[in-house]
């Protein structure tokens, strides 16, 4: 039993090119494939062809043949396949439909024509597998994680031979992504083939069998993990993100301090022995230049937002409860905690998209209250997390030119800014293409570049990386470095812990509504129970760095400093500010959250 793919080529109706160009590959019982590659590589194309959605449902030209268990796609119709292929999509909603969880897990099995005793063992089967106990609750309702692994357990009542995964955890935060990868750990182990398009190249290295890097609808490597991640240099030629320790390994071997790349915290063990032994540490001095330059907000007492006593509900349901900090001009801030932790709720107080229960928001000295969304679009930016649902312009210039219509800008100023904005975020090449044509990254680009224009003093970024390739993140972080140059306050709502240990000067940790922590990166994972506590993660270079006695680095070079003797700040000195915000150390409560009750600093 097998899924076979020969010199499969595929060209969606509205394209010139190839999605899919002379493909071949086998997916055999009991395997654990990835598949990689850029934004726009083909690679949800090619996941799509293994059950039949494409050709039967999806208008294209496909050439090839791809054949499932000895079944052509081309000859079965989809639901003749569904009960040996299932797929899950990146976005879980587009996928549930039903009244309840129950209802949503017999549909499949229902449409099998199963008798009622065998759809209902099924459903007591994949419950139990993914962890879903209450079945009677609205599909909707339930968290990021839970819709995802509803999608996962309604597949599986159809017990398809193969299940099929596009970025399922590209939502989800870390416990989320934790709970959804230990399900799919169980399925593999109980001999269900598993074939995982991911971006998140550390979990593909340790947990993948095999890996197929796609790029231009090509397959241009393959093997095991550690035969394709090793070779850093062309998986960064062709936009792959590798795994830290293969960048931290290689840079070392390129030293001459490894001899190997290796590509797992596993498989590093004995070098991480090696380096304790041979290396003589070197305590961080109290910062250098580049630390000073990163932190130059700190030298303004400019509070640029004001939360006093924020609180909000939801219908019935507490959101945020009693919250109050201080964001100063300039400051580099990322809010993280769990979904339904309230980030987003609080940032869209930010720029009156929300009004509050009770407390009170100052945004550069004044209150937001009595100020309506478009007057405060001059001070605030926010960039959605979808950047679809704020993009609905016919090209790409109308789209950035849309607000300052808005606000009656005359035409000669509107036209220089649009140009200014689009070099900026280099999309002018784009500037008479329809906004759809563009890959997610350009998209993201797009809606940051429509926000940019109203040249606001603030700008919050929701999730800006979500299920971006290499490029398309670095991208992104380097107009964020540039931001912060031209002294923007920059906002982070983001699960991307990566993202947070590059950019950010400081964080805080929400959760139930409530700031549970904040402070610098490097104390905040330096401190392994907060992070359990919260069911956060550090980055994975962090972990490897405390595991070699270098204290906390938050990035690739930082620990390559570290271990060169170089290093200025993963341990010793003070980064950012201390754990105290911009008012002085206290965040308007007197250090204490909504409850009375003091809430956590990582100060050293």
């Amino acid at each position: 039993m097998m899924i076979i793919g020969r010199d499969l080529c595929f060209q969606y109706i509205t394209s010139k090119d190839l999605v899919l160009n002379h493909v071949n590959l086998r997916v055999e019982k009991g395997d654990y494939l990835a598949v990689v590659g850029p934004s726009g590589s083909g690679k949800s194309t090619l996941c799509l062809t293994f059950n039949g959605i494409i050709p039967q449902s999806i208008a294209g030209h496909m050439t090839g043949d791809v054949t499932v268990n000895g079944l052509s796609t081309k000859e079965h119709e989809v639901f003749e396949l569904a009960d040996k292929v299932g797929i899950v999509l990146q976005n879980p909603e587009s996928q549930l439909f039903a009244m309840s969880v129950e209802e949503e897990l017999a549909f499949g099995p229902e449409n099998l024509g199963l008798p009622r005793e065998e759809i209902c063992m099924r459903i007591e089967e994949a419950s139990h597998i993914v962890g879903i106990l209450d079945k009677e609750r609205f599909p909707f309702s339930l968290s990021g994680g839970e819709k995802q692994k509803l999608s996962i357990a309604s597949m599986l009542t159809m017990r398809p031979f193969y299940l099929v995964l596009d970025e399922p955890t590209s939502q989800l935060d870390p416990k989320g992504r934790k709970d959804v990868y230990a399900v799919l750990e169980e399925l593999h182990k109980e001999g269900m083939s598993i074939i995982l398009i991911e971006h998140d190249t550390d979990y593909v290295a340790e947990h993948a069998q095999k890996v197929i890097v796609l790029t231009e609808g090509k397959i241009i490597k393959s093997g095991s993990p550690k035969e394709v991640f090793s070779d850093v240099e062309e998986m960064k030629e062709w936009g792959v993100k590798v795994p830290e320790i293969a960048e931290f390994t290689y840079e070392l071997c390129k030293r001459g301090l490894a001899r190997k790349v290796y590509t797992t915290l596993e498989e590093a063990e004995g070098l991480i022995e090696d380096l304790k032994k041979s290396k003589k540490r070197k305590k961080k001095e109290n910062g250098n230049k580049k630390e000073k330059k990163k932190r130059a907000f700190e030298e303004s007492n400019h509070k640029i937002i004001e939360v006093k006593n924020l609180s909000f509900i939801y219908t019935d349901t507490p959101v945020l409860s009693d919250i109050s900090f201080s964001i100063q001009k300039g400051e580099i801030l990322a809010l993280i905690g769990q979904n339904g932790s309230g980030k987003t709720t609080l940032v869209k107080h930010f720029n009156g998209l929300l009004r509050p229960l009770q407390g009170e928001i100052l945004v550069d000295g004044e209150p937001v209250k009595g100020k309506s969304v478009a007057e405060m679009a001059r001070k605030v930016g926010y960039v959605f997390q979808n950047p679809e649902h704020q993009i609905f312009a016919d090209t790409v210039a109308e789209e950035v030119e849309f607000g300052l219509k808005n606000l009656e800008v005359p035409e000669l100023e509107r036209k220089l800014r649009v140009t200014q904005v689009l070099k900026q975020t280099d999309l002018y090449r784009y500037r008479d293409t329809h906004p759809t044509s563009l890959s997610g990254g350009e998209k993201q680009r797009l809606a940051i570049a429509s926000v940019l224009v109203m040249n606001p003093d603030i700008l919050i970024l929701d999730e800006p990386t979500t299920g971006l390739d290499l490029k398309s993140s670095i991208s992104i972080i380097n107009l964020v470095k540039e931001l912060h140059d031209q002294d923007h306050t920059v906002i982070l709502v983001t699960h991307d812990m990566k993202l947070v240990a590059e950019m950010a000067r400081r964080i805080i940790i929400l959760r139930q509504g409530k700031i549970v922590a904040q402070g610098p990166p490097r104390q905040i994972f330096s401190d392994s129970t907060l992070l359990q506590e919260n069911f956060l993660e550090e980055p994975q270079i962090t972990r490897l760095s405390q595991m070699m006695g270098y204290g906390t680095c938050l990035t690739v070079s930082e620990l390559l400093e570290a271990v060169e003797g170089r290093g200025t700040s993963a341990n010793g000195g003070r980064d950012g500010d201390g754990g105290r915000d911009g008012d002085g150390g206290r965040d308007g409560d007197g250090g204490r959250d909504g409850d009375g009750n003091r809430e956590r600093r990582v100060i050293l």
